[in-house]
């Protein structure tokens, strides 16, 4: 009812109206737990609907670097960049999914443990922000000078938004929300202060500079994952 009432609302207004309705959808599964136990979803339909979502945000990432790349002068460092812009994108498509599982539902389910359900379900929002912001901060770097420093705001924007992406998915491999490894949520969380490195240390970078060091980080948490998967590995530690 707030969000249809905010339509009517003139600004700055309106906000007001949209943070309220932001608590309340926020604060309203908290009070009603004892519910949520006995009207669980499936263990498979809401973590595909929460994936075909993901993909969606993911594809808005990938036309990004399409929109990006169309509007420059083909030039040598533009395909560049427009190469590793991709390889962000399917870096964090390949984490995500390769790691995707309703075992937050399951453990509700057999446990009690509604917490897990919510960190799963809200985690989600900080994740397809910067999924959203770094496809925004690829189509930038694409449309800049390629031969000039990328700019503050710009280099903020890449790191920062991969940083949080980054930093969500660690929490979801924590607390055993997706797949749980601490392995591979300190290495998320690893590569979430590499990516603010860049941000601070990265000043006076090229644009295709600060891309290429975001997709080389980006690309090394699916090597750690191929290779943390091998099915020797697996046979040493049962939790992986």
């Amino acid at each position: 009812m707030l969000w249809l009432i905010s339509a009517s609302v003139p600004i700055p207004w309106r906000f007001g109206f949209w943070t309220l309705g932001i608590i309340i959808d926020f604060a309203t599964p908290l009070t009603v737990r004892k519910f949520q136990i006995e009207l669980l979803p499936h263990a498979s339909h809401l973590p595909e609907r929460f994936g075909l979502f993901t993909i969606i945000v993911l594809g808005e990432a990938i036309i990004a670097v399409v929109n990006g790349v169309s509007e420059q002068k083909w030039d040598t460092l533009t395909v560049i960049s427009g190469v590793f812009g991709l390889i962000i994108a399917f870096s964090w498509w390949w984490v995500y999914f390769d790691n995707l599982g309703g075992k937050p539902i399951e453990m509700a389910r057999t446990h009690g443990k509604v917490g897990l359900v919510y960190i799963w379900l809200y985690t989600h929002l900080p994740l397809v922000i910067g999924i959203a912001a770094a496809g925004v901060g690829v189509e930038q770097i694409l449309l800049s000078k390629q031969t000039l420093a990328l700019p503050d705001s710009q280099r903020w924007l890449i790191c920062g938004s991969v940083a949080l992406c980054s930093l969500a998915v660690s929490i979801l491999h924590r607390f055993g929300v997706i797949r749980y490894c601490k392995i591979r949520s300190q290495y998320r969380l690893g590569s979430a202060v590499l990516f603010l490195a860049i941000a601070i240390f990265g000043k006076g970078l090229l644009p295709v500079a600060v891309i290429g060091l975001v997709a080389v980080v980006s690309a090394v948490q699916v090597v750690q994952d191929l290779y943390q998967s091998r099915p020797t590995t697996r046979l040493v530690d049962p939790q992986i």
